[in-house]
């Protein structure tokens, strides 16, 4: 039970770690206390010291967890440029208790740090190591469906545009798509889901009276992408389909309504 508890509030804190860029971590969190047998005057309470990663005192409760690195991008433990995720963002992790491995679907990924080279609107990564306490050690990606490099959910003309793909019809979505960010994955009887957004327009600004807020984005609808074979290919689950609601834009193909 205790290897549960460990296993995973080390994934979680890992996972709020996602970057897209470099992260020297949060070396100053008065609510996190110094790991043992180190002060707080001039030692860094988040160096990482592999048997002291995190703290159960007598009760089975955490006292602290600390940062070893991200999970992604410029002070990952794995070099995940190579994946097209030199800097990524949100991730999501998931599990296959046959195969026994762990996969974090992460949102739109750039093969260079600061959104350069290659777009990709999800990279998929894995590992079947979960000794996390000197960071995440991926052993490899998911391949791309629907025409891409590495994401596994449909096409947007957008994308597709930014990295000079050729994809048919069916393999895009609406025109007015800008990107799919996934929001959640789980395994079924052997069969992989994954629960993705369309995404129209980030950084909108809604006003409301009194109110302006920045930092939103307006979304078409949700939809599901599935594999069969472990992640070597996706088809859409086309049935499976949440509708926006009170949207100036038609929620199943992406046009203004009449």
């Amino acid at each position: 039970m205790k290897r549960k508890v460990r296993l995973l509030f080390s994934l979680l804190s890992m996972l709020c770690l996602v970057s897209c860029g470099g992260n020297e971590g949060n070396k100053e969190n008065p609510s996190v206390n110094p790991p043992s047998g180190q002060t707080d005057d001039n030692d860094d309470p988040f160096k990482v010291i592999p048997q002291d990663s995190w703290n159960i005192d007598d009760s089975g409760k955490i006292k602290y967890v600390r940062i070893n690195s991200t999970a992604a991008g410029l002070n990952a433990a794995t070099d995940t440029s190579q994946y097209g995720a030199g800097g990524t963002d949100l991730g999501f992790p998931w599990y296959d208790e046959e195969a026994k491995r762990l996969y974090v679907t992460f949102g739109d990924s750039f093969v260079q740090h600061k959104m350069g080279g290659e777009w990709n609107s999800n990279v998929t990564l894995y590992t079947n190591n979960f000794d996390f306490t000197k960071g995440v050690k991926w052993e490899g990606a998911l391949n791309g469906s629907f025409g891409a490099t590495r994401q596994i959910t449909p096409v947007t003309q957008n994308v597709a545009n930014r990295n000079g793909w050729t994809a048919s019809s069916s393999d895009i979505c609406s025109p007015l798509t800008s990107t799919t960010i996934p929001t959640g994955g789980i395994v079924v009887n052997g069969t992989y889901y994954l629960f993705y957004m369309e995404v129209y327009k980030f950084n909108q600004v809604h006003e409301s009276p009194g109110i302006t807020r920045n930092g939103m984005w307006d979304t078409f609808n949700s939809r599901v992408v599935k594999s069969t074979d472990k992640g070597k290919t996706w088809t859409l689950c086309d049935k499976l389909v949440w509708q926006c609601h009170g949207s100036e834009f038609n929620c199943l193909n992406g046009e203004p309504f009449a």
